[in-house]
């Protein structure tokens, strides 16, 4: 890794977690269990984000508190380092509210700092707690409190399921990581356990809007350990990793992931499901890093 990377950091602490603005006329005044001083959520920054000064030093590394996101049971290891550099086009994108790793392994990215780096724009607003952004030649609707992340009607394109709703902490909007490919079509050129590269998609051609991103499909293999219905997951185990330990992932089922039975495709539903059932899982979209890992799937097949 580049000799700047190892100076350089998004630190979360709790001092800058907490350091929320004071709550503006006609907020809510009751506790608000994912949202720290919301204000003007997503004013504009008062700085230019782009590369940092490789002489700063971060700091040292303090622990997310529990309080912070209390909705996100703390179900898997987190696999992000403490420290994770957020890039576009390795240039490091600097942050007034930094990035946060949820119990689960899931990271949340401020959005608009990393919007305004790519060119794009973001406008927030209150009536609906929606944030509009348009970035290359992309435009999209993230709802806070809502995983899914929505286009405007005149594109005819579908909504896409994120990983986590987005959240407000201290003042910034915070979508999940996946959500920067698969919604904004931003790419993702390196992705490590502390470094995250993106860069801009190629240039449409003038008058044309993208398409939406393509969804990863593979397939998963295993057995059924854990079945929680209220949720609509299953724990998938597969074959032992390096490290010599099982393979686990939380398997989302969607309303329209199809369900059936053997080579015949017989349908069946949650409720025909049960633990130690072997299982094909059609994962859709990218398998988010965490042990046990997250996936979701369009399809899912029990063995005979």
């Amino acid at each position: 890794m580049k000799k700047w990377k190892k100076t350089l950091g998004i630190v979360l602490t709790a001092a800058a977690v907490a350091a929320a603005a004071p709550v503006g006329a006609g907020e809510p005044v009751e506790s608000v269990p994912v949202e720290l001083g919301i204000t003007d959520p997503d004013a504009p920054v008062s700085h230019t984000p782009g590369l940092l000064d490789p002489g700063i030093d971060p700091g040292p590394v303090e622990a997310v508190p529990e309080r912070i996101l209390p909705d996100l049971a703390p179900e898997a290891k987190v696999k992000w380092a403490d420290r994770v550099i957020i890039a576009l086009d390795n240039k490091v994108i600097a942050f007034d509210q930094e990035p946060v790793v949820t119990p689960e392994g899931i990271l949340l990215v401020p959005l608009r700092a990393v919007v305004e780096a790519a060119g794009g724009t973001v406008e927030w607003q209150p009536e609906t707690r929606t944030v509009s952004v348009t970035v290359a030649e992309r435009t999209a609707l993230f709802t806070i409190g809502s995983r899914l992340a929505k286009f405007p009607p005149e594109l005819g394109q579908g909504a896409v399921e994120m990983a986590k709703a987005p959240v407000i902490l201290a003042g910034r909007t915070l979508i999940s990581e996946d959500a920067l490919a698969r919604v904004l079509g931003l790419v993702v050129k390196d992705r490590e356990s502390d470094f995250l590269n993106l860069v801009l998609p190629p240039a449409a051609e003038a008058g044309e809007q993208p398409a939406a991103p393509a969804e990863e499909e593979s397939i998963l293999t295993g057995t059924i350990k854990e079945i929680v219905a209220g949720e609509r997951k299953i724990l998938v185990e597969g074959g032992p990793m390096a490290s010599g330990e099982p393979s686990l992932t939380w398997v989302t089922l969607f309303e329209d992931t199809e369900l059936s039975r053997g080579a015949e495709g017989e349908s069946i539903t949650l409720a025909d499901l049960e633990i130690g059932q072997e299982v094909e899982v059609v994962v859709s979209g990218a398998i988010l890093m965490s042990y046990p890992a997250q996936a979701g799937a369009s399809a899912v097949v029990v063995s005979d």
